[in-house]
């Protein structure tokens, strides 16, 4: 029971983190764009 855990925390792991870091991206990259024309 325990040795299946693992593995199924991997197999969703992945669709997790990718729509987070997709997400944090887009919304970052505006941001990044603001910041730098304050900046130089």
């Amino acid at each position: 029971m325990w040795r299946s855990r693992p593995g199924l925390l991997v197999s969703i792991h992945p669709t997790i983190v990718i729509p987070m870091v997709v997400g944090v991206v887009a919304l970052l990259l505006p941001v990044w764009g603001v910041v730098r024309s304050w900046l130089w």
